[in-house]
């Protein structure tokens, strides 16, 4: 009876350990925990073929490319958000090609995370995971100002200080 006993609890306590580690994961962009201070955020992204421009990098991300901003929490100085955008002045795609991209990428998160865990609200979408959110969203300015553009924000619970999920209305609602 006692190994009996020995073995659950021991088997109970891996579980626990399992569960534990689990929940402090952080989110992760392209396989990058968003995670730690600025500068080895940016060695990690640099890694990824992402060069530096000012204050944000170039490189490719779901085949297009794109600008991505790093965000530090100014209480934890940990990277807690990076923001992904790209466009039609800066990928020479064209509007349709914008929206598929999307579209695509709307599928592709469904996929990757369960539709359970995945809302489109008119043109925002999101993804509420334990360890952070994603949202996606589409807007059209006017071409001189850019154009159609997508902006992806990867925001780790974590590592930010005021956690909030965004809640996104449809338009309707405003009338």
């Amino acid at each position: 009876m006692k190994q009996f006993q020995r073995f659950l609890y021991s088997i109970l306590f891996i579980v626990f350990c399992s569960i534990s580690s689990l929940a402090q994961n952080h989110l992760e962009f392209m396989q990058i925990s968003i995670d730690g201070d600025l500068d080895s955020f940016e060695e990690k992204l640099l890694e990824k073929d992402f060069s530096k421009s000012y204050h944000s990098y170039l490189g490719f991300f779901y085949k297009t490319l794109c600008s991505v901003s790093v965000k530090v929490d100014p209480t934890t100085e940990k990277v807690h958000k990076i923001s992904i955008n790209f466009c039609q002045g800066t990928t020479n795609l064209t509007k349709n090609e914008i929206e598929n991209k999307f579209r695509g990428l709307i599928k592709d998160y469904s996929t990757k995370y369960g539709k359970t865990k995945c809302k489109l609200i008119d043109n925002n979408f999101i993804v509420t995971l334990p360890n952070g959110y994603i949202t996606c969203q589409i807007f059209w300015p006017p071409i001189s100002l850019g154009g159609t553009r997508v902006e992806i924000n990867y925001v780790d619970k974590a590592n930010t200080t005021d956690y909030t999920i965004p809640s996104f209305k449809k338009a309707s609602e405003d009338l």
